[in-house]
């Protein structure tokens, strides 16, 4: 992500979560909750 983009790098993902106004792509749960960022 930071190759597209150089603001990527200020990107936390255990703070990626917070506040989603939306439900989650099936495929990005199975992710988060894979890294331990989604219980």
């Amino acid at each position: 992500l930071t190759a597209a983009h150089a603001a990527a790098k200020a990107i936390d993902p255990a703070k990626a979560l917070e506040g989603m106004p939306v439900a989650l792509h099936p495929g990005a749960e199975k992710y988060y909750r894979e890294k331990g960022l989604l219980k």
